[in-house]
């Protein structure tokens, strides 16, 4: 399987774009996902906790000013 750089972002930003304020959570141990979002302007906001998941994950919000 060929990665593709950049789909990711391409995909939060077109969202972003259409909504102007996004909430995405991961799990603690995505560091990749965590740096993406940090570097398009997410802030963490909080700490999820899914009932049939064991693991908490990590939540990032985007507003747009």
């Amino acid at each position: 399987m060929k990665i593709r750089k950049g789909i990711g972002a391409f995909c939060i930003n077109w969202a972003f774009k259409k909504c102007g304020h996004l909430r995405i959570d991961t799990h603690g141990d995505n560091v990749v996902m965590q740096n993406l979002l940090k570097k398009l302007g997410f802030t963490r906001c909080g700490t999820i906790y899914v009932e049939e998941d064991d693991y908490p994950r990590i939540a990032f919000e985007k507003i747009r000013d």
